[in-house]
């Protein structure tokens, strides 16, 4: 059975569905969010230990061939999607093997490792080594002049 939301799903029903599922399918279009960051639902697929099939572009398929934690297709070709589907639903070697994968990424991909880092450089007192420069100013100047309504005063202070 494949289960495709029309619709967000509530919070409330995403873990029974989840949970119920063998493999998650995240399919997208061909752009910037693609390139520039990883999707949501490999979040999904580590925390609910699902093998991934996700289309080859940018930084998500990417990851998903890095880690094997699924299988990249190409979104113009439907029998390569299926074929997919197909072989993580039926091939018990693939599926324990993307398991076993999602199992060693899952260490590397908690919050507390991303943001060590960070807490590091707040903890530190230090100051962006951008803050003040003239690459700064512009950037804050152009979205002021783009966006006149963040220079606005709220009505309703906090």
């Amino acid at each position: 059975v494949v289960y495709y939301p029309r619709a967000p799903l509530p919070h409330t029903a995403r873990d029974g569905v989840l949970k119920s599922s063998r493999v998650l399918v995240v399919l997208g279009r061909d752009g910037a969010e693609n390139y520039t960051c990883h999707r949501l639902r490999l979040r999904d697929a580590l925390l609910y230990r699902l093998p991934v099939i996700i289309d080859r572009y940018g930084a998500s398929g990417e990851l998903v061939r890095q880690l094997d934690i699924g299988l990249t297709v190409d979104l113009q070709d439907p029998r390569e999607v299926a074929d997919a589907i197909s072989r993580l639903v039926f091939d018990p070697a693939k599926y324990d093997m993307c398991q076993a994968a999602i199992d060693r990424a899952r260490p590397q991909c908690t919050f507390e490792t991303h943001a060590t880092g960070l807490l590091t450089f707040l903890r530190s007192g230090k100051r962006d080594p951008d803050a003040g420069g003239n690459r700064q100013k512009m950037a804050l100047a152009r979205l002021l002049r783009n966006r006149p309504t963040l220079t606005a005063v709220p009505l309703n202070p906090i």
